[in-house]
């Protein structure tokens, strides 16, 4: 048995959901590698750090 669908169904169903499941994914694995720092110098510190010794 054969059923024929639209494009916006196929999309709806399996393209789009495919592309959330892979966003997802990526997302879960980026979490998994944050870590935090090891300096706990504030961002701010080492902007003006940088500042101070260019010129």
């Amino acid at each position: 048995m054969a059923v024929l669908i639209s494009l916006r169904d196929f999309h709806e169903r399996f393209a789009e959901r495919a592309a959330a499941e892979a966003r997802q994914a990526l997302l879960q694995e980026i979490d998994a590698l944050a870590r935090p720092s090891a300096d706990r110098t504030p961002a701010g510190e080492i902007l003006r750090q940088g500042r101070t010794h260019d010129g």
